[in-house]
C-alpha cells in the first residue's frame, strides 16, 4: 500500500525496505501538472490520517475481502422472479421446472438493461426506499416497463417446432439425460428391502417373537 501513501503527495517512485528496493506506481507516465485536483502536503495532517487508514494492519489483512466483495441485489432479484414463474408453494416435475426457469431466464435477460422510466415532463422517476441497515431513505430508480416483445417470436417458435415434429402430443417423452429420475427415486443411500424383510423386522421388535 506504499504506492498509495506515495501517489498523493505526488511521489511516484520511493525507497523501498530500506532503501533496499526502489517502488514506483503503475502508472506509465507521470500525471499531468495541470490536473484539477490538488495533491496532498506530504506529512500534512490529512496525509497522516490517509497513511494510519491505508497502513493499519487489520484493514490490510481484509483487503482481499473488499476487493473481491459484490453485491447481491441483483442476484436476489433474479431469485425473486424465477418465484414468479415457479412458486415455491406449487410443485412440479422436473421438465416443467425447468422450462419454468427458462421463462424467467428469458424474461430477466431481455430486460435486463431497461432504462430508467421518465415522466410526461421528461424527467427521470424515482421512489422512495427506506433502509433499515442505514435507517434512512433513498431515492431508487424507476426502470420502463417491460415489453415482453420477444412472446410473439417464441410462440412462434413453439408452434413451427410442433408442425415439424413427429407423433402425437400424449406420446410419452423420454427422461433427459440430466433428469433427476435417472439418479435415483428417491434419497436413500442404502437399497430398499422388500416388503416382506420390512414386515418381519417389525415384528420380531414388537411382536414378542423369541
Amino acid at each position: 500500500m506504499d504506492w498509495c501513501v506515495n501517489h498523493v503527495v505526488n511521489e511516484h517512485e520511493w525507497a523501498d525496505h530500506g532503501g533496499i528496493t526502489t517502488g514506483r506506481c503503475a502508472h506509465e507516465e507521470p500525471p499531468p501538472d495541470n490536473r484539477d485536483k490538488k495533491w496532498l502536503q506530504k506529512d500534512s495532517p490529512q496525509h497522516n490520517r490517509l497513511r494510519s487508514v491505508i497502513m493499519n494492519r487489520r484493514f490490510i489483512s481484509n483487503l482481499d475481502k473488499f476487493a473481491k466483495f459484490r453485491h447481491t441485489g441483483h442476484l436476489e432479484s433474479f431469485n425473486n422472479l424465477i418465484l414468479m414463474y415457479a412458486a415455491k408453494r406449487l410443485s412440479y416435475t422436473y421438465a416443467g421446472y425447468k422450462l419454468r426457469t427458462q421463462l424467467a431466464v428469458l424474461d430477466h435477460n431481455f430486460h435486463l438493461n431497461r432504462k430508467q422510466a421518465i415522466t410526461k415532463a421528461g424527467e427521470l422517476r424515482y421512489t422512495a426506499q427506506y433502509s433499515k441497515k442505514s435507517q434512512m431513505w433513498h431515492r431508487v430508480p424507476i426502470k420502463e416497463h417491460k415489453s415482453y416483445n420477444y412472446i410473439p417470436d417464441l410462440i412462434a417458435d413453439v408452434l413451427r417446432k410442433r408442425d415439424m415434429a413427429t407423433g402425437k402430443l400424449n406420446d410419452p417423452i423420454p427422461l433427459e439425460e440430466g433428469d433427476p429420475r435417472r439418479i435415483a427415486k428417491n434419497i436413500a443411500k442404502v437399497t430398499q428391502p422388500t416388503m416382506e424383510e420390512l414386515i418381519e423386522r417389525h415384528t420380531s421388535r414388537f411382536g414378542g417373537s423369541s
